[in-house]
């Protein structure tokens, strides 16, 4: 899966605060409780096909970062 989505997200991109760009896998996404609730949570993704991927977009356009990193066997 962080296969398919590096290929449309670059990793340098998305961890760039100056970048527009976002990404999210819901399975290993991890969000403050404060950030999430500041955002007002899954609210804009509310119908979108991609939730995690919105809601990365949106806790990014609110000025908090986002960390997306290849899994740890791949690190090396």
């Amino acid at each position: 899966m962080y296969r398919f989505v590096n290929l449309r997200y670059s990793y340098a991109n998305v961890n760039d605060a100056g970048s527009r760009r976002a990404a999210a896998h819901g399975a290993f996404l991890i969000v403050e409780r404060s950030v999430f609730e500041g955002v007002g949570g899954f609210s804009e993704a509310r119908g979108a096909p991609i939730d995690d991927a919105v809601l990365a977009e949106t806790v990014k356009r609110a000025g908090y970062g986002v960390g997306f990193a290849p899994p740890p066997d791949r690190l090396a």
